[in-house]
């Protein structure tokens, strides 16, 4: 996976609710959702992701929140079996998201 090198574009409000209606759906089926699709909404709202070497883990850093905790600027992403997310990882970026989304820059 490469890492989205280009600065995050403001979002409208449409892709703001599309966003918040993904996330709900996400926690829905957090035992079950797909890890590529946990890795395109991270990227989507943000996050730089990069792969770790010698691991089969991706950091992801988000540049415009460098305060920590509740915010979760920094995450971790891995697969469980099945190339399925990990469902505690699942709820840190939905949690990071809810958040964040309402202070994030809109589009004028």
């Amino acid at each position: 996976m490469a890492p989205n090198e280009d600065k995050q574009q403001p979002l409208t409000l449409e892709e703001i609710y599309d966003i918040r209606q993904v996330c709900q759906d996400f926690l829905s089926k957090k035992n079950n959702l797909p890890f590529a699709e946990l890795c395109n909404l991270a990227e989507r709202v943000g996050f730089l992701l990069k792969k770790q070497d010698g691991t089969s883990h991706i950091q992801g850093k988000h540049p415009d929140y460098a305060c920590g905790p509740p915010y979760y600027d920094k995450i971790t992403l891995q697969k469980k079996k099945g190339n399925r997310a990990v469902p505690y990882q699942v709820e840190q970026v939905v949690k990071f998201i809810r958040n964040a989304v309402p202070k994030m820059r809109l589009q004028p």
